[in-house]
């Protein structure tokens, strides 16, 4: 299934010679269900995923924002970058062989599901 978001956006525009105005675009997919896709080199930075289900999908070299409560069981993460909150994330059967969890933080009491020792200490 191909799922197409069209999002009309207004081009900015500035003065010659001055910097650009400060944007911040965060995208809601809390709740999205995309379990079984093939989502690879996608850019989930700047979006909340909140409660996601990317349950055996392929999110191989993908960058994640803040994910808590997300369902990533069985999902393909290889060089995947984690950057945001994955408290309580369900990681569970993931792949996560050279998968980035610098940037990650997550709460002390809920810490990600399925991770391996050596994934979760790169966790802040």
């Amino acid at each position: 299934m191909l799922v197409t978001v069209r999002i009309p956006l207004t081009p900015v525009a500035w003065p010659k010679g001055e910097r650009p105005p400060p944007v911040g675009v965060m995208l809601d997919f809390r709740g999205l269900r995309a379990t079984h896709c093939r989502l690879a080199g996608v850019d989930f930075t700047f979006c909340d995923l909140a409660g996601a289900d990317f349950e055996g999908s392929s999110l191989k070299g993908a960058k994640v924002g803040s994910c808590p409560g997300a369902r990533f069981r069985n999902a393909r993460l290889q060089g995947a970058e984690f950057r945001g909150n994955v408290s309580g994330c369900d990681m569970s059967g993931a792949i996560t062989e050279g998968t980035d969890f610098a940037h990650a933080y997550c709460r002390a009491d809920d810490p990600p599901l399925g991770l391996a020792p050596d994934a979760l200490a790169a966790i802040e």
